[in-house]
């Protein structure tokens, strides 16, 4: 093997370092690098040094030249924004991931492939007085047109988790639901129901409740449907002498203030004999 080594053999002084510098002329001179050549093979070159002619950016590509945009593999600049990708050498953001080959994914992928131990891969989002979210973006070019889906803790409402859809950033959307720190989830859609797969939520199996439920708007039930206590029919969709109207569609009948006051009396009824039974 060739090598090359630098060293510095004073063990009793912390400031005696090994040290390695290359130094180019100055803002007008080429670029400070080190270029690792395999003579052969894809790709042959691998270069690493300082880009003078683009704001003394650090990079990491497949060449021999800093200044071939599409080759970089990595840039650094000296706000400290990692760019990933031949796309990034910009990077906007402390990560910036950026690909402009087709076919060919933008990915962050994390891993944690131990079999044993307990342990997990995880992405922790954490702000000390702003709100830590994420924001997902369905477009091209500027984030000004196109989908926008943020989810995340908003601390100035709350705080909640919301999930919000119309704009980059927690607050300035419209809010799609939310979770409160006490549990109470929030639906705001105000999209009416005219069958059992419209409205603002959809539950496609069954719904179950510990508690007690309010209805601020008529009960329906689909056609040929039962409204049941503890498994006791008390009545269907089509028992019209209790002054229910069954639809004439299939969104079923509805009940209305007098219907209401029977069904919550068939209820409590209902109620009152399973306690006996």
């Amino acid at each position: 093997a060739t090598e090359f080594q630098v060293i510095q053999p004073n063990n009793s002084n912390s400031a005696s370092h090994a040290i390695i510098r290359i130094k180019s002329g100055g803002s007008s001179s080429g670029d400070p690098k080190i270029i690792f050549d395999s003579g052969s093979g894809s790709p042959t070159y691998v270069v690493v040094g300082m880009d003078i002619s683009d704001s003394y950016k650090f990079k990491i590509g497949a060449t021999q030249s800093l200044g071939s945009p599409s080759t970089m593999y990595m840039t650094i600049d000296f706000n400290g924004n990692v760019g990933i990708g031949n796309a990034a050498q910009s990077p906007t953001h402390r990560l910036h991931i950026v690909e402009s080959s087709a076919g060919i994914n933008s990915t962050l992928r994390i891993q944690h492939i131990a079999t044993s131990g307990g342990n997990s891969g995880d992405i922790s989002l954490e702000s000390a007085s702003g709100d830590p979210f994420l924001h997902f973006f369905a477009g091209a070019g500027s984030t000004t047109s196109g989908t926008h889906y943020t989810l995340g803790v908003d601390n100035s409402a709350g705080p909640i988790f919301s999930i919000e859809t119309g704009n980059d950033y927690l607050g300035g959307g419209t809010i799609l639901m939310s979770i409160a720190t006490s549990g109470i989830v929030k639906v705001p859609g105000g999209t009416d129901a005219s069958s059992t797969t419209t409205g603002t939520l959809v539950i496609s199996g069954g719904l179950g409740i510990a508690k007690k439920l309010y209805l601020g708007d008529d009960l329906y039930l689909a056609t040929g449907k039962a409204y049941r206590v503890n498994g006791v029919q008390v009545l269907t969709n089509q028992q019209t002498g209790i002054g229910a109207t069954p639809a004439s569609s299939t969104a079923g009948g509805t009940y209305g203030a007098t219907e209401q006051t029977m069904l919550q009396e068939a209820h409590d009824m209902a109620r009152l004999l399973a306690t006996k039974l």
